[in-house]
C-alpha cells in the first residue's frame, strides 16, 4: 500500500479486506481489568445506539406515512394562490387580505428611522452590536463555528445531471417516494467528504458508483524507467472493482465485474470461528448482491456510522443522516439520483522542490530526495532525476501521485 506521512498520500495494491477488520476486532472483542478501556462488540454497538436513531425499516417507514396523509397533501406541484384564492381559503374578505399582506411584508421591519431593509442584511453575518437576543447570538456564533471548520462544501454543477434543463423541468417519480440523505466520509482523516441524496427506488449500486475516492485513480505500475508507459497502464478501479456496503450486519457485494471478488466470504467465515463476534447483539453476518437490493429494502439507524470498502482495504464510514418523504423541492426526475450535496476539498499536495506547482509523483528509496518519501511536480522531476538523453541519475522508484482532489 502506498501512502504518505501526511494521509493524503495515494493508496494501491489490493490487500486483504480482513485485515483492518480483525486487527480492530482483536482489540476490542476482550474485556479485562488490565485494559479498562476495551469493550465488547455489544457494548461499543450500545454506545453508538444513544446518539442514532431506532432501528427503521424504510418500507415500513414509507408505508406508515402514506396511511395517514391523504393524496392531496401528496400534490408535489406548488401552490401559486392569488389574493382570491387566499381569501376563499381563509373565509375572509379579499380586502382584509390585502390588509394582512401589507401588514405582514418583510418592509414592516423596520423604524421609521431606519433605512429600507434588504433580505441580505437580515442574517447573522451583519449583527449590530449590543444586540441581545440569544437566539440571534447564538446563530452568530454558530455561523463564526460554520467558517471555521474544515467542511467546507466546494461542490460545482459540473456533472451534475440535475442542471440539465431537461432533467430539471421533468417529473417521473412516483408519489409517496422516500429520499434518504447519505454522508461519505474520507478513509483516513474521518472528515465528511460527500453527501448524496437518494430515493428508496434506487439500487445500492447506483450510489457506489457514484461514490468517488482517490484510491480508484491510482496507478500501481513502477514508472520510472519509462514514464511514457504511464498513459496506456490501468487505473485501480479498472482492474479491481470489488467492493460492498455493510450494514446492520449484513454485506451488499458488487459483483458486476467478471474479476470481482467477494469480500464478505473471508470475512464471514472468519467470525463464524470467531466466537468473540457472536457476542451478545451481534449474529453471524450474511451477504447480499447491491445490484438485487435497494434502499427501500434497508433497515438502517440514522445517525449510525455504517462501511463502504473498495479496492480491499480503503474504508469509508457511511452515515444515514435524513429519511423523508419526497417534497415539492426535491428534484423531480429519476435521472438526476444520486444528487451530490457535498464535496469536500482538501489541501494540494505540492512539490517538495519548487513548492508552486501540483505534485504529479511520488518517489520511493530515493537518495536525491531529502525524505521519504516525496513529491516532485513533473517538470522539478525531470529535471532531478534524469540526465539530459533520459536515463536515470540513480536508482530510485516512482508512481504517479494522486491526491484526494478529484
Amino acid at each position: 500500500m502506498i501512502t504518505d506521512d501526511e494521509g493524503d498520500g495515494q493508496t494501491s495494491d489490493t490487500n486483504d479486506p480482513t485485515t483492518n477488520i480483525s486487527n480492530i476486532s482483536s482489540q476490542s472483542v476482550t474485556e479485562s481489568p488490565s485494559s479498562p478501556h476495551r469493550l465488547t462488540l455489544a457494548r461499543q454497538r450500545q454506545q453508538c445506539k444513544q446518539f442514532c436513531s431506532q432501528l427503521i425499516s424504510v418500507r415500513q417507514f414509507q408505508s406508515n406515512y402514506l396511511e395517514v396523509i391523504d393524496n392531496a397533501d401528496l400534490d408535489r406541484n406548488l401552490l401559486d394562490l392569488d389574493v382570491y384564492d387566499m381569501a376563499e381559503e381563509m373565509n375572509i374578505p379579499v380586502e382584509t387580505v390585502h390588509e394582512l399582506s401589507e401588514v405582514c411584508s418583510v418592509h414592516q421591519l423596520k423604524g421609521l428611522a431606519e433605512e429600507e431593509i434588504c433580505l441580505e442584511d437580515a442574517s447573522p453575518d451583519n449583527l449590530p452590536e449590543g444586540v441581545e437576543l440569544e437566539a440571534m447570538n447564538y446563530e452568530s456564533e454558530q455561523l463564526k463555528k460554520k467558517k471555521r471548520s474544515k467542511n467546507i462544501n466546494y461542490l460545482t454543477t459540473k456533472n451534475q445531471p440535475h442542471t440539465n434543463l431537461d432533467i430539471a423541468s421533468s417529473s417521473d417519480i412516483d408519489e409517496g417516494e422516500v429520499l434518504l440523505i447519505v454522508n461519505i466520509y474520507h478513509p483516513i482523516k474521518l472528515l465528511k467528504s460527500q453527501e448524496y441524496s437518494v430515493i428508496g427506488s434506487q439500487y445500492l449500486s447506483e450510489l457506489r458508483d457514484k461514490i468517488e475516492c482517490f484510491s480508484d485513480e491510482v496507478i500501481t505500475t513502477e514508472c520510472s524507467s519509462n514514464l511514457d508507459m504511464l498513459e496506456s497502464e490501468p487505473r485501480a478501479v479498472d482492474i479491481s472493482k470489488s467492493a460492498f456496503f455493510f450494514i446492520e450486519n449484513v454485506f451488499y457485494n458488487d459483483m458486476r465485474g467478471p474479476l470481482c471478488k467477494d469480500y464478505s466470504k473471508i470475512i464471514i467465515d472468519w467470525a463464524k470461528k470467531n466466537s468473540d463476534w457472536m457476542d451478545k447483539g451481534v449474529g453471524p453476518p450474511t451477504s447480499k448482491l447491491m445490484t438485487d437490493v435497494k434502499f427501500i429494502d434497508l433497515k438502517i439507524r440514522l445517525g449510525y456510522p455504517y462501511l463502504f470498502c473498495h479496492q480491499g482495504d480503503c474504508e469509508h464510514l457511511i452515515i444515514f443522516q435524513d429519511l423523508r418523504l419526497l417534497s415539492e423541492g426535491d428534484i423531480q426526475c429519476k435521472l438526476a439520483y444520486p444528487v451530490s450535496l457535498f464535496k469536500n476539498r482538501p489541501r494540494r499536495q505540492l512539490c517538495r522542490i519548487c513548492d508552486s506547482f501540483i505534485a504529479k509523483w511520488i518517489t520511493y528509496n530515493d537518495r536525491l530526495a531529502s525524505t521519504e518519501p516525496s513529491y516532485f511536480c513533473d517538470k522539478c522531476f525531470r529535471a532531478l532525476h534524469y540526465h539530459e538523453d533520459g536515463s536515470k541519475i540513480c536508482d530510485f522508484e516512482a508512481y504517479a501521485y494522486v491526491d484526494d482532489y478529484i
